[in-house]
């Protein structure tokens, strides 16, 4: 999550990305964007540990309160993408 501000990945120098734990699924995934994007955790980019998924979205609290909305659209689209992967799991399973 990102603020609107963000409209390109040179936008994210200086900026810090809190993942889960080292050698998580989204420490892997962190990684791979910035690489795609010519950025490097440790060179304009900063990389935080906060030990889980739980953390992560307790570090968020603040900016829950803040905008309320843009927390709701989120969870709607995860809510979405969990029931396509219910409803469709062969397409789900292929993307």
């Amino acid at each position: 999550m990102g603020v609107p501000a963000m409209q390109k990945a040179a936008d994210l120098r200086g900026e810090v990305f809190a993942v889960a734990n080292p050698g998580s699924a989204g420490d892997f995934a962190a990684k791979l964007f910035l690489a795609s994007q010519g950025l490097k955790s440790g060179q304009g980019v900063s990389l935080i540990y906060n030990g889980s998924t739980s953390g992560a979205f307790a570090a968020l609290r603040p900016y829950i309160a803040k905008q309320p909305g843009r927390m709701r659209a989120f969870v709607a689209g995860i809510t979405e993408a969990i029931a396509y992967i219910h409803r469709r799991p062969n397409e789900a399973k292929a993307v």
